[in-house]
């Protein structure tokens, strides 16, 4: 991927010499100082675990760490399924680590006033750098409450710059209390990797309904008994990458397909999907001739917000999808005025979007938005600017200064004609009226509800 960090400021044609090796594991930037937004829509692992219905979530570590999470717990509402063990000097030094594990998670459930069936326990950077025995410690729970599924889960900000991400190792703690079955069912998928549910108007949730399938989808559920349903699909799609370890690891364990069906707004790339999708499957019944319907109607709808709009500023937050550059490119074949993107890496996969970019729209200006001269930066291009700017993400408000702006997030669970659709529309209603931003991007967890985080 490519690495934005190091420049606050940076011309799509400045970084032309580097796109050849966007498929580097390495940034092609140090990364220094980091600045982080206060645009906080984004879900923590104290969010993410919230859509695993009638599960209970413990965290053990010290009073440092422990504040932001007991306070992003709070602000949802989820303090009924949340419990902390904290964790202090004499407990490292004297040797008691597995003890304080094993005792203060019995002590957490033993206080519940209902026993949760899945209870997901986070240890800290401290447990590992100890090289605490947690093996032991899930056998003792284990043995001392056998109609609890323990899952292991990890708040450990240490390993974010490494071959897996915190955001990825929750996406397969998530999964990991499916057991195999000994016949998976055939016609049925999960969808995996999204903390929002896969919405149901769209082309590929149809063409599965209407070829038969049985579709899950966890951030829509409201039962355990229906999350261990999950381990009877066939197959996993997902259309994030951040999902990519835990389909692998389901794919191993219980036999499951993993199938990425990405998320983009490239017209060309959503038909070569949906064409895959019947030998993807191995099922010659799949019809998916209604995805023309759905594109025309997404083609009429950019057509009628740009006559809307006019010459009006877009500015993208990279945070709206992993394939952000996509939508860039989208609007500018239907003749959008894209000017500014906020965004840290450039995926692999995004290099001919990025070429379409720097070939049809040089002036566009990338800011890498955690570079630690983000802190200063001007805020007032909305004010500055004698046309309407329309921000899509958060962060993209939050730089620019306007109050025009798609509230949106990791895709929202929106994909492919259907989506670009959608994300017309809610251009077209940011145009329309403006919202309080601060107000808005303040409160973590866009989405998030104390009744199971689901919208």
């Amino acid at each position: 991927m490519i690495d934005l960090h190091k420049a606050s400021k940076m011309q799509t044609g400045q970084i032309k010499k580097n796109i050849t090796q966007a498929a580097v594991k390495e940034p092609l930037f140090k990364t220094d100082l980091m600045y982080t937004a206060p645009a906080r829509g984004h879900w923590t692992i104290a969010h993410t675990p919230m859509i695993v219905p009638e599960s209970h979530m413990i965290y053990l570590c010290a009073s440092a760490c422990m504040r932001g999470v007991v306070l992003s717990a709070l602000e949802y509402g989820g303090m009924d399924r949340f419990s902390m063990i904290m964790l202090y000097d004499h407990d490292l030094y004297e040797g008691k680590m597995e003890e304080v594990m094993i005792d203060g998670i019995s002590e957490a459930i033993d206080a519940l006033d209902k026993r949760p069936a899945q209870v997901m326990a986070f240890t800290s950077c401290i447990h590992h750098f100890l090289a605490c025995d947690i093996r032991y410690v899930y056998q003792k729970l284990n043995e001392r409450y056998k109609d609890i599924d323990f899952v292991k889960c990890y708040m450990i900000p240490t390993i974010k710059k490494g071959k897996i991400t915190p955001e990825e190792w929750m996406q397969v703690s998530l999964y990991d209390a499916l057991e195999k079955t000994d016949s998976l069912e055939e016609r049925s998928v999960n969808i995996i990797g999204s903390n929002f549910p896969f919405d149901k108007e769209n082309e590929l949730y149809k063409i599965l309904h209407n070829a038969g399938y049985i579709i899950r989808d966890l951030p829509t559920m409201t039962k355990y008994s229906q999350y261990k349903d999950m381990a009877k699909s066939r197959v996993n799609i997902y259309t994030l990458p951040v999902a990519r370890f835990s389909a692998g690891k389901l794919n191993r364990r219980l036999g499951q397909q993993e199938l990425y069906m990405p998320l983009t707004f490239n017209f060309r790339d959503i038909k070569s999907q949906l064409d895959k999708l019947p030998d993807a499957l191995g099922d010659k019944n799949i019809d998916t001739s209604i995805a023309l319907e759905y594109e025309n109607r997404a083609y009429e709808e950019l057509k009628m917000t740009k006559e809307l709009i006019g010459d009006s500023i877009i500015a993208i937050d990279h945070e709206v999808m992993p394939r952000y550059l996509s939508l860039a490119r989208m609007l500018i074949e239907f003749g959008y005025n894209v000017k500014d993107i906020y965004a840290d890496i450039i995926l692999p996969e995004e290099e001919e979007d990025l070429e379409f970019i720097k070939m049809h729209a040089s002036d566009i200006t990338i800011h890498a938005t955690t570079n630690y001269a983000c802190r200063m930066a001007d805020r007032d291009l909305a004010e500055k600017s004698d046309k309407i700017v329309i921000a899509i993400g958060q962060k993209a408000a939050y730089f620019t200064g306007t109050s025009h702006f798609v509230n949106i997030l990791d895709g929202g669970g929106y994909w492919g004609f259907y989506g670009a659709y959608k994300i017309s529309q809610l251009i077209k209603e940011a145009y329309l009226n403006e919202k309080d931003v601060p107000k808005i991007i303040s409160i973590k967890g866009f989405g998030c509800s104390g009744e199971g985080c689901r919208l």
